[in-house]
């Protein structure tokens, strides 16, 4: 009798560990708000522990990602993370402790290992091999429907709701969905056609968070210049050239990429990554001051038994040069070592520091990456969990974290999404 009960008690002490392992091991609801890079990996990753909701305001997720590396997706780059740091905004410090868990290289390697190779290209660019930006997008919604994760298309997140400093919903245009956790992954203010409006940083205000000034990134810069003003030379793409941002009398930055001469200024790659530095010059400064573009011809082969004219012929394209030798009121049949001290300063200045005066950039929604964005000093750099809020986890461009063209900013979306989904 006694080894009966002994045997019972057993299989009652048992069956009570199983419930309450079952009960803690209970999967949780999960709501992701956003499908975007950022959002996509962190339902991927949130749903090996949790049922994962995916609401997505467009038809269709990743519009942005398609748009990447002009439809190529410059899916991430080979920098190690201190090299990688210095061509982020200074906030980015914070992603150390994210980088430690998965970095640049273990996303290479996550789209390997998922039939998505990525060949590398100038300046360590890694694009997928395919060279299209629809196979990245595709694999994650493949792997998303392999871990059931229930995409809500077209559903907009209208409000949270909130019950003792947790979420415990969301109220969408068409109902609510309750939750035991929020990733918020909403995107910037940029480019508002993709679906990204900038609803994110009011539901994170809404929260008690704070936000920095937003400002545009990799976005085109204008000029009012006559030349530009008359259109003469739209169209035109500079290469070989050194393009400087002269704020002050001082250089800013410096970028060797392609220059694209535009009927409102300038676009290109060299332009985008001038841009940030502009915006910033543009939200700061107290005074006006002076702000200007300049452009240096630094692969010209001199020799001063040239003349003007056989210098120029180095330069391309034709209309440019034109446009240049037409700003000289002197011979062009001068031999370099003929010119006048007054001669040599407009030739030099003409070539080797040609100016444009910049009168700032176009508006935000016209960029294609927002600077600014949630203080990242309220969320838990290991976690990317909300030091206000403990059931909110926030990634991607609503950060305060941004870097310059060449899968810089991918590679901070897809690395705060993967952290953020992973360890909720």
């Amino acid at each position: 009798m006694e080894d009966v009960n002994l045997n019972q008690r057993t299989r009652k002490n048992s069956l009570s560990r199983y419930i309450i392992s079952m009960s803690k091991n209970k999967m949780k609801t999960i709501i992701v708000i956003g499908g975007g890079p950022a959002g996509m990996m962190a339902a991927y990753q949130a749903s090996f522990n949790h049922n994962v909701i995916l609401l997505e305001s467009n038809a269709h997720c990743g519009r942005k990602l398609l748009l990447t590396g002009n439809g190529r997706c410059n899916v991430t780059n080979r920098r190690e993370i201190e090299n990688f740091l210095q061509h982020c905004s200074r906030s980015c410090r914070f992603l150390y402790s994210a980088f430690s868990q998965f970095d640049n290289y273990d996303l290479i390697k996550f789209f390997e290992d998922n039939n998505c190779p990525l060949i590398e290209e100038e300046d360590e660019r890694m694009y997928p091999k395919t060279q299209k930006a629809q196979t990245v997008l595709d694999i994650f919604i493949s792997l998303l429907k392999n871990r059931n994760v229930v995409i809500k298309y077209q559903t907009k997140a209208i409000d949270l709701i909130v019950d003792e400093k947790k979420i415990i919903g969301v109220k969408t245009d068409e109902q609510i969905i309750n939750c035991d956790g929020l990733i918020l992954a909403t995107g910037g203010k940029s480019y508002p056609q993709t679906g990204s409006t900038g609803a994110g940083y009011q539901m994170l205000k809404k929260l008690g968070h704070s936000i920095t000034d937003l400002y545009a990134c990799e976005v085109p810069l204008v000029c009012q210049d006559a030349i530009i003003q008359t259109k003469e030379l739209q169209g035109l793409s500079l290469q070989n050239v050194e393009t400087s941002l002269i704020i002050d009398n001082k250089i800013r930055k410096s970028s060797r990429l392609n220059l694209l001469i535009t009927h409102f200024g300038f676009s290109g790659p060299a332009a985008l990554i001038l841009s940030e530095a502009v915006s910033q010059h543009e939200v700061s400064k107290v005074t006006k001051t002076d702000c200007n573009l300049a452009v240096t011809h630094y692969k010209l082969d001199l020799d001063k038994s040239q003349s003007i004219a056989a210098c120029l012929k180095q330069i391309q394209p034709k209309r440019w040069r034109d446009y240049l030798a037409a700003q000289i009121d002197f011979s062009l049949n001068l031999k370099l070592h003929q010119l006048s001290k007054e001669q040599k300063a407009v030739f030099n200045s003409l070539i080797f520091d040609h100016r444009f005066k910049l009168q700032g950039t176009l508006p935000i929604e016209k960029a294609f990456v927002t600077g600014g964005g949630l203080n990242t000093g309220e969320l838990n750099p290991k976690t990317m969990k909300s030091k206000l809020i403990e059931n909110l986890a926030v990634c991607g461009e609503l950060l305060d974290c941004h870097g310059e063209l060449g899968g810089y900013n991918l590679t901070i979306a897809m690395v705060t999404g993967y952290v953020a989904g992973k360890n909720f």
